[in-house]
């Protein structure tokens, strides 16, 4: 029998997982909660640094956690769902825990203030002129 290239090796490997996970993925999370929830965890953190240059570890998250007593990182922000992990892309250094919405949103900003202060300008812009459009409806009536 021929050896498969690495890369069809790979294609069927993936494709045996996913008809697995089809089968079973459901029932296995159910029975292994916490397993599934720290291999995730894991693989969240894999090679992000905490402040001292180390590997990111669950102690760390817990520290974090209650030096923001529970919640987003974001001061505006009081959501105290799951928080997720921010680090700088670049570094990979560790920066806060944020709620999902706040960290896809900084993610989708590309991390970079300069997107974020445009868009804060932008919609208090389109907030006043909104406001105006809709008071000068009221009072033509």
């Amino acid at each position: 029998m021929r050896k498969l290239p690495p890369l069809q090796r790979l294609a069927n490997k993936k494709a045996s997982h996913k008809r697995w996970y089809a089968a079973h993925g459901k029932d296995y999370k159910k029975q292994n909660r916490v397993k599934v929830r720290e291999w995730a965890r894991k693989q969240d953190w894999k090679g992000v640094l905490n402040g001292q240059g180390q590997q990111f570890t669950s102690a760390d998250y817990d520290a974090a956690y209650i030096r923001q007593n529970g919640r987003c990182a974001n001061m505006t922000c009081k959501n105290t769902d799951k928080l997720h992990m921010d680090h700088d892309h670049s570094t990979m250094r560790f920066r806060g825990l944020l709620c999902g919405p706040c960290n896809r949103a900084l993610g989708m900003c590309e991390d970079t203030a300069r997107v974020l202060v445009g868009l804060a300008v932008y919609i208090s812009s389109r907030e006043t002129s909104y406001e105006k459009t809709t008071d000068q409806q009221k009072t033509s009536r």
